[in-house]
């Protein structure tokens, strides 16, 4: 397991196809936060935040998406773009209801997306950084114990990395199953 993930974004297409999907994971979330407003639920103070947040989303994944060149692309963008994501996330929850806010559970989005294409050691400080922003309305909401949070962060946080844990293995399955046919494939010649 010390060498998983060695190989990971090392190749120009699969920096794209991060790059991508991290721009699709921009414009996902920006388009179902808008959503979350038309829906019946607690009253959102502060609508306008909301429709700039998600006004922003569309910018930065729209530019990840088409206008960044992930072939010449510095790997730490793909890293500040999630830690970004995390912030907002973070921010929208306070915006939006803290504990009963449903901008938490974008925290999935990184969860999958870290355990897919950073090396294990990556993913990991990910998942925890996810399970401090799910927690945050410990730090400013006085209700947060009594709305369950402890108990919540109690299976999330497992879950996150139990989940996580299955992307990496699978990743790393099909990863050593593409090795082991382009050594067959030399090997044949």
């Amino acid at each position: 397991m010390a060498t998983w993930g060695r190989d990971r974004l090392t190749s120009a297409d699969e920096r794209a196809l991060a790059g991508r999907i991290s721009g699709l994971l921009w414009l996902a979330g920006a388009a179902t936060l808008l959503l979350t407003l038309a829906l019946p639920g607690s009253e959102v103070e502060r609508i306008e935040v909301v429709v700039v947040v998600a006004a922003l989303a569309v910018a930065w994944g729209a530019t990840m998406l088409l206008a960044v060149a992930w072939d010449r692309a510095p790997l730490r963008l793909l890293h500040v773009s999630t830690l970004l994501g995390l912030a907002v996330v973070a921010g929208m929850a306070a915006a939006t209801g803290a504990t009963n806010s449903p901008a938490r559970e974008y925290t999935w989005f990184v969860v999958v997306y870290v355990a897919f294409f950073f090396t294990p050691r990556q993913a990991l400080a990910y998942w925890l950084a996810c399970a401090a922003v799910y927690g945050a309305p410990l730090v400013y909401d006085g209700h947060a114990v009594d709305d369950n949070l402890l108990r919540q962060l109690v299976v999330v946080v497992p879950v996150y990395c139990l989940v996580g844990a299955v992307v990496v293995a699978g990743r790393e399955l099909l990863a050593g199953l593409s090795r082991q046919t382009s050594e067959l494939r030399f090997s044949v010649r």
